[in-house]
């Protein structure tokens, strides 16, 4: 499934909550203003601007879970296109897992447009250059870890992209997060089991596997725009007859 495709299941599936008629909120978070016109327009023509006070209260002090159900497709959008400022995808993806914490339920075919929408976002994050997406591939890969995705799912993805993408993305997120990793602190402190996952993270990062998947992407082309941030990356990683 492409993104484009899991994004339109995202409003088909969703779509079938219906648009609240108010919202209950604190009059510190969102005004009346803001609240007739959110719900006054057309959801899939609404910018991170209009929206950002709401998601920014969200299940807090603005609507329930009805309401957050019905704009999730297009928080979701936005998160995909990099519109956001505050709050940021992560904290988007995190709201869902909030609700769910506190008892609210999705059915399963919301379950699994979600679940697919994630994926989706994942490999078309891995297929593209770094400067042809608006996140990192660091914030993509936690927020479907906030959303649920299992870690293990993630990186079999990213080891078995056979896109050029997918090692520049590896050789950068090497360069930004390895020390961190290194010395087994959480990589993000949105993330759940932050500790358990940088750890986990380390390890796959550290193996033989991944150096060599570098090395390969530096010799086929040297002087390509990724070679500089490949080797920077490799200097990162222990050698081959490490230990």
């Amino acid at each position: 499934m492409t993104l484009n495709q899991a994004l339109d299941r995202l409003y088909d599936v969703f779509g079938q909550v219906p648009k609240p008629a108010t919202l209950d909120a604190c009059s510190c978070c969102m005004d009346d203003t803001e609240i007739r016109f959110i719900l006054r327009e057309p959801l899939r023509t609404l910018t991170a601007s209009h929206l950002s006070s709401y998601a920014s209260s969200a299940l807090y002090t603005v609507g329930g879970w009805d309401d957050f159900r019905y704009f999730l497709p297009r928080l979701l959008e936005l998160a995909v296109q990099g519109e956001w400022v505050w709050p940021d995808a992560e904290l988007i993806c995190k709201r869902v897992q909030y609700g769910l914490d506190e008892g609210y339920v999705l059915s399963g075919e919301e379950a699994r447009a979600l679940s697919a929408f994630q994926e989706a976002w994942w490999r078309w994050t891995l297929a593209h250059l770094p400067d042809q997406v608006p996140l990192s591939v660091e914030e993509v890969l936690v927020a479907a870890l906030i959303g649920g995705t299992p870690l293990e799912d993630l990186l079999a993805d990213w080891r078995t992209s056979s896109s050029a993408s997918a090692r520049w993305h590896l050789a950068l997120f090497i360069k930004v997060n390895f020390m961190t990793l290194a010395l087994g602190k959480t990589m993000n402190h949105q993330l759940p089991n932050g500790v358990a996952v940088s750890e986990a993270l380390a390890q796959w990062v550290m193996a033989p596997e991944q150096r060599a998947w570098l090395e390969e992407a530096f010799f086929a082309d040297p002087d390509g725009p990724a070679a500089q941030d490949i080797s920077d990356a490799l200097l990162w990683l222990p050698p081959q007859d490490a230990p």
